[in-house]
């Protein structure tokens, strides 16, 4: 697993490719601080493609309240129209 100050290189990557990939990394990560890096990233992040794949990653990490809460205030926001709606109430549901 990459520590994080090479995870955090790989996700603020010029490349889209790799900034997604990161995301999928941080979803293995069993910390709180998982949660914090995706949610700081994800609000920068400009690539709807990049976005969705933080999403989709975000629905498949073990569901914390502070998660949550950012989903359905963030994602559920920004997003919604996109159809991330049923992304964040999946996460919902598990907590």
């Amino acid at each position: 697993m990459c520590s994080q100050p090479h995870l955090n290189l790989i996700i603020t990557a010029e490349n889209e490719k790799v900034r997604a990939s990161a995301y999928s990394a941080l979803r293995h990560i069993e910390a709180p601080r998982a949660v914090d890096m995706l949610t700081t990233h994800y609000e920068a992040e400009t690539s709807p493609k990049v976005r969705i794949a933080a999403v989709k990653n975000f629905s498949k990490m073990t569901p914390s309240l502070e998660g949550v809460s950012w989903a359905n205030k963030v994602v559920l926001n920004t997003d919604a129209p996109n159809g991330t709606n049923s992304i964040s109430g999946n996460a919902g549901q598990n907590a």
